[in-house]
């Protein structure tokens, strides 16, 4: 791997770990960009190895809320639910809706942006993105009613 292409995934990965974040946080962490990623390979157990397996995962998560959603409009029954809201707010980060809070500053390599248009492809994305696209303001009052049921 040359040294240009290692550089460029240590910045993205610091910009994807600082997203939401004042770029003070990304100034301030720059200097650990030359051991971050060796730390963090090792914090949570990555492995190129892994690599098909993990993304093998992924799409069974997606193959699993599809299972669920059985069609439907909602996870759960005929209504809104927090398992909606869960599942959408778990896709956002590799989705991207344009609602989201902290949307990313950088573009995702080419192998990465790839990848990521397959998983856009899969049913239970574009059932999230939907469901992403839905008004705060209606996600937050079936909320309160819903607390106010329990």
């Amino acid at each position: 791997m040359s040294h240009r292409y290692f550089g460029t995934i240590q910045t993205l990965a610091l910009r994807v770990l600082t997203t939401g974040m004042p770029n003070q946080a990304y100034q301030r962490l720059r200097p650990l960009v030359r051991i971050f990623p060796a730390f963090y390979r090792f914090r949570h157990k990555i492995k190129d190895a892994r690599l098909e397996a993990d993304r093998a995962t992924v799409n069974a998560a997606l193959d699993r809320i599809e299972h669920e959603r059985q069609g439907r409009v909602y996870l759960v029954a005929d209504a809104f639910s927090v398992a909606d809201l869960t599942a959408a707010a778990m896709l956002s980060p590799i989705l991207q809706p344009p609602e989201i809070q902290y949307p990313l500053r950088l573009e995702l390599p080419a192998y990465l942006q790839d990848y990521r248009a397959a998983l856009l492809r899969h049913p239970a994305t574009e059932w999230a993105a939907a469901i992403s696209a839905t008004p705060r303001s209606f996600r937050r009052s079936v909320m309160r009613e819903r607390a106010v049921e329990i």
